[in-house]
């Protein structure tokens, strides 16, 4: 796949990502922006588990569960704002392609994968401790 592909895939996929943030349901914040990394380490596994859930849903079909409870749409909306940031900085620095994932689909990869791996370092980052 040629590098003007990439580019364009990745175009695409952060205008997505772009609409998708938009369209997530609005719910009260957990907590002060200051405080959402301790909040983050301190959500229960279930409800992580139910937002890996209801991304790889996402990533399989473009449509959210119905009825999911606030933290996890809160967990959501943050994994979406993560793979927002990371797509814009691999266009900015001009590797607008992902690593190497193979056949992997780059929505679950970014919504669930990257953020398993990066999503506390990226939370800290982004809001600070």
């Amino acid at each position: 796949m040629g590098r003007k592909t990439v580019t364009t895939r990745t175009r695409e996929l952060l205008k997505l990502l772009k609409h998708t943030e938009q369209n997530i349901p609005k719910v009260p914040e957990p907590c002060a922006e200051k405080d959402i990394v301790k909040w983050l380490r301190a959500q229960p596994y279930g409800e992580v588990y139910a937002a890996d859930c209801a991304a790889r849903q996402f990533a399989a079909t473009l449509e959210w569960p119905e009825s999911l409870a606030n933290p996890v749409v809160v967990n959501l909306r943050l994994r979406v704002v993560a793979a927002i940031d990371i797509l814009e900085t691999l266009l900015q620095t001009d590797q607008a392609c992902l690593p190497d994932i193979g056949k992997a689909d780059p929505l679950e990869m970014l919504l669930i994968d990257y953020w398993r791996g990066k999503g506390l370092d990226w939370a800290d980052h982004r809001f600070g401790r």
